[in-house]
């Protein structure tokens, strides 16, 4: 792995449509250039996998306001207007993975297929570990092709976490950000969250960003996760 003192952070980034900038790098440049393909796709669906903090639902969401989609939890659908989904020429369903009954998906991806509707499903892992009953619905999930995003890599972490400080007009060294990278957890909601809590720090004791506000905001947010033994 790249040392803490060689990262540099001059990676490009492409504007998501009026929501923050979308970092491209190695970890997520597969799934990019899917959804920049759109619509020309091979199968007019595509499965978008990716752990928690990968990006998936920023990417998504790109997606749902270039093609103007439905969009429907996957835990919801039982409770959704199938048919009026059907009628729109692009869907988005979220979280796959949370999927309870069933049917409405299955209903749903025939009329899909049928009406050659646009159809994104994301997920943070494969079908076949969703726990479906249907062997049917799993062999139609199964035939997707897919596109999957990792965790975000070190130089892609950094240069979001220099966005975020600059949004919020903070000025941090990139040696503190190099420091941050190696402590933090590798996750976008991540990001957020330590810039957040790092700007709130600084603000009420008066202090620059640096290595120690640093270490001390990640231990006081680690000792209001953890139980008391």
């Amino acid at each position: 792995m790249t040392s803490a003192k060689q990262l540099t952070f001059d990676l490009p980034h492409r504007d998501a449509l009026g929501r923050e900038d979308f970092v491209v790098g190695q970890c997520n440049e597969e799934a990019v250039a899917v959804i920049d393909r759109w619509p020309d796709w091979p199968a007019n669906r595509f499965l978008l996998l990716g752990p928690a903090g990968s990006g998936k639902s920023h990417l998504a969401a790109v997606w749902r306001t270039r093609s103007h989609a439905a969009h429907i939890r996957a835990a919801d659908l039982a409770q959704s207007d199938i048919s009026a989904a059907l009628a729109k020429t692009a869907l988005l369903i979220e979280d796959g993975h949370s999927l309870g009954d069933e049917r409405p998906l299955f209903h749903l991806l025939n009329g899909a297929a049928e009406a050659r509707l646009d159809l994104l499903i994301t997920a943070d892992r494969r079908p076949a570990l969703w726990a479906i009953t249907d062997p049917g619905l799993l062999t139609r999930l199964q035939s997707m092709p897919v596109v999957s995003l990792e965790a975000p890599s070190y130089d892609v972490l950094g240069h979001v976490l220099k966005k975020l400080f600059s949004d919020r007009q903070l000025a941090v060294e990139d040696d503190v950000i190099a420091h941050l990278l190696v402590q933090m957890e590798r996750s976008f909601e991540a990001a957020r969250r330590i810039v957040a809590a790092l700007d709130s720090a600084a603000l009420h004791s008066h202090r620059r960003i640096s290595k120690r506000l640093v270490n001390e905001t990640l231990q006081s947010q680690n000792d209001a996760i953890t139980p008391p033994a």
